[in-house]
């Protein structure tokens, strides 16, 4: 039980780090790495939310964020914590089908959950084939 509950600490932190980063317009921030912080990543590298990341130790790495040119905006907008202790999202295979093809404002976002074998990005668990629990998502 305290395992989860350090896990969830570890999401919230890395939520408001990337926030509060974003915020200040700030060109990178270092975060806390937890397990599959780095598949995360890669693809928000991959899709264009943050120019890349470098490892710094094992328990520290730097994201770099990706600016829109016009606004001087970050690209990545914001991350979202969808999960709390009093509150899990859960969903299962065809909720997923459904939240992939039915949602037109999905291509905007991008959802991170927790399945048995760790954060997935959500257009990749339909191949898994098992539901889990929704972390973040990602504008």
């Amino acid at each position: 039980m305290l395992k989860k509950k350090e896990e969830k600490l570890k999401y919230a932190l890395f939520a408001n780090q990337i926030n509060n980063a974003i915020n200040r317009k700030l060109a990178s921030t270092i975060v806390k790495n937890f397990v599959g912080l780095l598949s995360v990543l890669k693809e928000l590298n991959i899709r264009g939310f943050i120019r890349g990341f470098e490892i710094i130790d094992d328990q520290n790495i730097r994201i770099f964020f990706k600016f829109n040119m016009k606004t001087g905006n970050s690209v990545l907008e914001t991350v979202k914590l969808l999960t709390k202790s009093s509150l899990r999202n859960y969903l299962d295979l065809t909720q997923i089908k459904r939240l992939l093809f039915h949602n037109k404002s999905f291509l905007m976002r991008v959802f991170i959950m927790s399945t048995k074998e760790g954060l997935v990005v959500i257009d990749t668990v339909s191949s898994v084939k098992e539901g889990g629990e929704l972390i973040f998502q990602i504008n």
